[in-house]
Formats: structure tokens, C-alpha cells, sequence
């Protein structure tokens, strides 16, 4: 009777020897991108992103579709409780889970804080709200998650 087990011990020696050196070169032959060539342009877009938001803290936004589903109607007052003067204001609405439906539309000024956007058809379920728009020469972002 022979005895083979040195036989299997060394063989399954070598093919893990022959599994790691292949992992190292799938591994070594990857080049990943741990930072986007632009990463310092894009903190600084952020950052002005984030203050915009503070800024809109200071005002009541409130908003809602009409029951159609046809319209988005804003509307914008500050501290004080008085109409909100905004200039080139704009809706972006986006849907988490399907891009393709992700819209951007101009809202036009109805006067007295009030503002509104004709809308496509959208489908039920959760869409995340941006407003942008300028008051006083400063940027304002309203951000909102809601479903309709």
C-alpha cells in the first residue's frame, strides 16, 4: 500500500500558492481612481451648496401639486412673513430610483411670493424636491423629500 498523502498535501500547497499569485495579478492589473481629478472644484460646489441651504433656512417654503397632478406651485416667504422676492427661480425634481424621470423646470413668478411650474406626468412614489433660486443677490437651495 502506498502513501499518497504527501503527495496531496504538496498539490494543495501549490494550488494555493497558484490562487494567491493569480489574485495578485487580477488585483496589481486594476487601476482604480480613488479621487475624481476635479475633487477640489467639487468641496467647493459643495460648500456653496451647503450655505445656500443655511441661507434658505431663514425662509418659509412651503409648496404643493395641484391635484391633477399637472402643476407645482410654490410658495415663498421670508422671516418676516412678507412674499419672498426671488429671481431666476427653478424646480428639479428627481427620482431616486429612475433617473429618466428626473426633471428641471423653470418656475414663473405669479407676484406676491408666489411661484409655479407646469409639470410632465409623473408617477406616484418618492421624488426628492430642489429649489434653487436668488434672493438679494444670494443663492438659496431648498431641498425636500416627499412622495406624490
Amino acid at each position: 500500500m502506498k502513501n499518497y498523502w504527501k503527495y496531496i498535501v504538496i498539490a494543495l500547497l501549490c494550488s494555493v500558492i497558484a490562487f494567491h499569485l493569480g489574485a495578485l495579478w487580477v488585483i496589481l492589473g486594476q487601476r482604480y481612481e480613488l479621487t475624481s481629478a476635479d475633487y477640489y472644484e467639487r468641496d467647493l460646489q459643495w460648500q456653496e451648496t451647503m450655505g445656500a441651504m443655511r441661507a434658505a433656512e431663514a425662509y418659509r417654503w412651503r409648496w404643493t401639486v395641484s391635484p391633477d397632478g399637472s402643476a407645482f406651485e410654490l410658495s415663498v416667504q421670508d422671516a418676516n412673513g412678507q412674499p419672498a422676492a426671488l429671481t431666476s427661480p427653478w424646480v428639479h425634481l428627481y427620482r431616486p430610483n429612475d433617473s429618466a424621470l428626473d426633471a428641471s423646470l423653470p418656475l414663473t413668478d405669479l407676484g406676491d411670493g408666489q411661484f409655479r411650474a407646469t409639470l410632465p406626468r409623473l408617477p406616484d412614489g418618492r421624488w426628492r424636491i430642489t429649489v434653487e433660486a436668488e434672493c438679494h443677490g444670494e443663492r438659496l437651495v431648498y431641498r425636500e423629500l416627499a412622495r406624490f
